[in-house]
């Protein structure tokens, strides 16, 4: 997952409108035969810009409906595609013959996931946790920005006046010593599980700490929350978010 952190580190364009392609790719060979492939991957097609692999290529990626699933889109100037999706288990990779439309696939399997509750904060943690907890909120955290520390205390009385859950996890990229030294010293009761999750690395939330999301009947709300907030801003954003998530499952 190592270099897919890196992917993610870098990007942080809000998502599109839901699309079974992203925009400005119209030019793609095979679209009939990578649209049956996107369609059977149920891709919800929020697409978002990613940092450029190489010159000449765009990319984007989008959740599907599967939570820790999410597809990537590499679009080459001449027309040709690649595909990834990405679990926690595996990455499934797809390319086609521009002319002939013939498909290759590669798999790529990814490290086995730790049990639950260890070092690690994974998809299937996440799936346990928001089908379990009727509503919370995910607050990353890191070592190597103070604010994400300091702030803490003030962010979860925001958490804690709204009768909510708070669950702390922490940047996977800091070294162990380092989380032990700095979170004892400031006597913050904080997770030292390392976040691992597809769902959540695809959400942007190593890009800058604090990071949080808030989570409702099963669901995560659409957009992160960046950097640390004051108690009332962050209260009110919760509530937002919780009002959405009621929202969206109402239209269903």
């Amino acid at each position: 997952m190592k270099k897919y952190w890196f992917i993610l580190l870098l990007s942080g364009i809000p998502f599109a409108q839901a699309e079974i392609f992203p925009e400005q790719t119209g030019h793609l060979s095979c679209k009939k035969q990578i649209q049956t492939v996107l369609e059977s991957w149920k891709i919800k097609g929020t697409w978002a810009r990613q940092v450029d692999p190489g010159p000449h290529i765009k990319a984007y990626r989008s959740p599907t409906e599967t939570l820790g699933i999410w597809v990537e889109l590499q679009a080459s100037f001449d027309g040709s595609v690649q595909l990834y999706r990405i679990s926690q288990s595996e990455i499934l990779h797809m390319t086609w013959d521009r002319f002939q439309c013939q498909a290759k696939i590669a798999l790529k399997p990814e490290k086995k996931a730790p049990p639950l509750g260890k070092e690690f904060f994974t998809d299937t943690d996440l799936q346990k946790l928001v089908e379990t907890e009727k509503q919370g909120v995910i607050f990353v955290w890191s070592p190597g920005m103070i604010y994400s520390m300091l702030e803490y205390p003030e962010m979860k009385s925001a958490v804690d006046s709204l009768g909510l859950k708070i669950i702390t996890v922490m940047d996977p990229f800091v070294e162990k010593k380092i989380i032990q030294k700095t979170a004892s010293s400031r006597k913050l009761p904080m997770s030292e599980r390392r976040l691992e999750a597809v769902e959540l690395l695809s959400r942007n939330m190593t890009q800058h700490y604090p990071a949080s999301i808030v989570f409702s009947q099963g669901k995560l709300a659409n957009d992160t929350i960046i950097g640390a907030l004051s108690a009332a801003s962050f209260r009110q954003r919760i509530i937002e978010d919780l009002k959405s998530i009621e929202s969206a499952e109402g239209q269903k």
